[in-house]
């Protein structure tokens, strides 16, 4: 699905609590989970195209199961 995406000047309030349509945690408390974990989170999608968001995993905090290849 696609839509309008968000505009780059609106990217940093994505993680800031209360901020949006809702009052709630939203994306903070993603952020928040993330950082802890030594993982980021960040809305790279292009205006106009839809909101694409890509998290970052350090390879340490990775695990693959030999036995499903």
């Amino acid at each position: 699905m696609t839509g309008i995406g968000i505009p780059p000047e609106k990217r940093k309030d994505l993680f800031i609590p209360g901020v949006g349509s809702t009052t709630g945690f939203s994306l903070f408390f993603v952020d928040e989970i993330f950082e802890l974990s030594d993982m980021t989170i960040q809305e790279t999608g292009e205006p106009g195209t839809g909101v694409r968001f890509e998290i970052s995993v350090p390879a340490e905090l990775c695990r693959r199961d030999l036995d499903d290849t």
